[in-house]
């Protein structure tokens, strides 16, 4: 244990209510090998946790500061589909419409009827990108002519399946045929900037000042899977190889970032049907649309059970939300989680620098979940 688990030094404010928040916030250092890490909480609109602790680095030589942000890992896909549907409430694109009508091209090998609806929702059935050359995956050319002679590996709309490796650039290439613009600057513009976010999706030199370097437990169990192509993980990145989310990095320029409290204030936003402080980054019938369940089902890449909504996952077994069974929000590698509760009014974020070595979100972030709603009890 490095001596930045063994004190922790967590900073912060925490509202009395939830004082097992903030314990379970330091347990999570003392007894389940946290490194670093910030977690936050909005209830009724209302801030009230915000803490912060441990290390960048595993000397500890690098204390977490305020500002602290960590990699999002894979909870940008749901802040991308947030992005989509920014663009639908707007009315410059159409949730009905086939993805062909945006992306000429899209229509070959059997997708010319997935729809907008089916690609936000992980309902496309295009997990693999078998077209793609082995580490191809920064060659946005080759990826979209990838994807253009990619067949579904089932009728779409047929089978769920979380598509780990495929979304992001597919949300990238959409939006940029369908609109011109770049979906990382849909996303600053639309959410970001009016609620005031440190959310960097994408990010630039200037704002990687306080982020942490991403720490990897390789012995967690989808890293594993996805170096091996035997799997179906491993078939799915092997685009792009290395993944970016095995090998320890120091925070890089285009990566994605937040901090805990832009997590927990976006999803307090959400929480409150798309306002927040008397700003709107979306209407109420956009925030009632992206949080409808499209489907629950053991997911055809990973055999799990998941239940997911337009681009955002829902609470079950592997992606505990809490006991809300309408919580939506965003997941990530080793823990990430942001979730908006619209029947308690709860926004919750939590991003570490280093993920716990397990299949689902694993117990630190489990203890924090619990906690927060043991509070509201």
């Amino acid at each position: 244990m490095s001596e930045s688990q063994k004190d922790p030094a967590v900073q912060g404010y925490c509202h009395p209510r939830f004082e097992g928040t903030r314990k379970a916030f330091i347990d999570n250092f003392a007894e389940r090998g946290e490194l670093g890490a910030c977690a936050a909480l909005y209830l009724d609109g209302k801030p009230v946790v915000d803490l912060w602790g441990g290390s960048f680095d595993r000397e500890g030589l690098h204390p977490w500061p305020k500002t602290g942000a960590a990699h999002t890992q894979s909870a940008i896909k749901a802040l991308y589909a947030l992005a989509i549907h920014t663009l639908v409430d707007r009315g410059e694109l159409s949730l009905d419409k086939p993805v062909a009508s945006y992306w000429k091209g899209f229509e070959q090998a059997g997708k010319e009827t997935i729809t907008v609806r089916q690609l936000v929702s992980h309902h496309a059935g295009l997990v693999y990108l078998d077209h793609a050359a082995r580490g191809s995956g920064k060659d946005m050319a080759a990826v979209k002519k990838a994807f253009e002679l990619q067949a579904p590996e089932w009728p779409p709309g047929t089978q769920g399946a979380y598509h780990s490796a495929t979304i992001v650039p597919l949300f990238t290439i959409f939006v940029r045929e369908a609109t011109g613009r770049n979906i990382a600057d849909v996303l600053r513009e639309a959410v970001c900037k009016p609620l005031g976010l440190e959310i960097y999706p994408s990010a630039r030199a200037e704002e990687l000042a306080d982020a942490a370097p991403l720490q990897v437990d390789m012995s967690q169990p989808t890293m594993r899977a996805v170096l091996d192509e035997k799997t179906n993980l491993g078939r799915a990145w092997r685009f792009m190889d290395p993944p970016p989310m095995v090998a320890t990095t120091p925070p890089k320029v285009g990566n994605n970032y937040a901090t805990a409290r832009a997590f927990a204030r976006l999803s307090a936003a959400l929480a409150n049907g798309g306002e927040l402080d008397g700003v709107r980054i979306a209407s109420e019938a956009a925030v009632a649309e992206m949080s409808k369940l499209q489907w629950d089902q053991v997911c055809g890449l990973t055999g799990r059970q998941m239940r997911m909504a337009e681009g955002f996952f829902m609470t079950s077994k592997d992606a505990y939300l809490g006991p809300e069974r309408s919580t939506f929000g965003g997941v990530g590698a080793g823990g990430v989680l942001f979730f908006a509760d619209p029947v308690r009014k709860l926004g919750f974020g939590y991003l570490p620098n280093l993920g716990y070595p397990a299949s689902d979100l694993g117990p630190r972030c489990r203890a924090l979940v619990d906690a927060a709603y043991a509070a509201l009890a």
